[in-house]
């Protein structure tokens, strides 16, 4: 039998029930690999590390349950299983690592230096909004509380969930503003609605329909780094509302970056924000902003 590139040799076991009393297995290779199935899930394919870390949380008995792929290729030389409820992920310099997920939060929004122009309004209360993309998950955006008494050197720490799901890779743009004249509600509701037109977004999540599992996150990785820059560029000159638009910053996180942040990253702190990833500086007419987000496991 082959199944995935793998010689899988002599079954060492009869097809035998598992201990739920529904799904079915077989141990190949004197214990090495294994194929399990479920009627919900299908049958699935797993051996080597991935294979014994399972074993070593109790297979399917374990908060993982039963997979639901084949150990495929990831980005950056690793591999992956699907499991009903999270994967296991492996590096030759990491080894089997097992999460639920990742969840991603922004952290805080940090002023080094506030706008000298404000279109005649007297005031320029920060704001971010944020533009998510992944595999199989429709583009979305979410806006910050719009920050009031905002001086030079100004920190504001703060939290909202952006994302929670497998590590297969995300972008995320960030798009800081300055309430002026304009509804930050309405500018969330036009750079939404140039997200989810933009064509090389719609392409990004497209190519992705007919496919689930491990496979994503090397499909992701490639198109990222080309989809990312081009479409933080589009919404840097999208905007014309009444607000400023200070500046945009692409975070393009692949699933190698996601799980070392997620579980082998220590958090960091500035100015009272913790965080584990920074944006480059957003500036325009004098101000200069800095958002924050962390990354933990689901």
């Amino acid at each position: 039998m082959d199944r995935g590139g793998l010689k899988w040799g002599e079954p060492t076991t009869d097809e035998t029930a598992t201990p739920d009393g529904v799904g079915r297995y077989n141990h190949f290779n004197e214990g090495g690999a294994s194929i399990y199935w479920h009627p919900n899930t299908g049958a699935w394919g797993i051996y080597g590390d991935i294979r014994k870390r399972w074993a070593e949380l109790g297979w399917e008995r374990s908060y993982l349950g039963y997979p639901t792929s084949d150990e495929d290729d990831i980005d950056e030389g690793g591999r992956a299983n699907s499991f009903e409820h999270g994967q296991i992920y492996w590096w030759p310099d990491t080894g089997a690592i097992d999460m639920r997920g990742v969840v991603i939060h922004y952290t805080g929004f940090y002023a080094h230096k506030e706008s000298d122009w404000d279109q005649g309004s007297g005031s320029d209360e920060p704001y971010a909004i944020f533009s998510m993309v992944a595999p199989k998950v429709a583009p979305y955006s979410l806006r910050t509380k719009v920050y009031s008494g905002v001086d030079d050197n100004s920190s504001r720490p703060d939290l909202m969930e952006l994302y929670r799901g497998p590590a297969w890779g995300i972008g995320i743009v960030v798009t800081a503003m300055e309430q002026d004249h304009g509804d930050p509600e309405k500018a969330r509701q036009k750079i939404q609605s140039a997200w989810v037109a933009n064509h090389e977004i719609g392409k990004f999540v497209m190519d992705f329909i007919p496919l689930v599992g491990p496979i994503l996150s090397k499909l992701a990785g490639a198109l990222l780094d080309d989809v990312m820059p081009s479409v933080g560029n589009s919404l840097a000159g999208f905007l014309n509302m009444g607000d400023d638009t200070i500046g945009t910053y692409a975070f393009t996180l692949k699933t190698k970056q996601l799980v070392m942040l997620a579980t082998r990253t220590p958090n960091s702190v500035f100015k009272g924000i913790g965080y584990k990833l920074q944006s480059g500086m957003m500036k325009r007419g004098g101000a200069e902003y800095r958002v924050y987000l962390g990354v933990v496991p689901a």
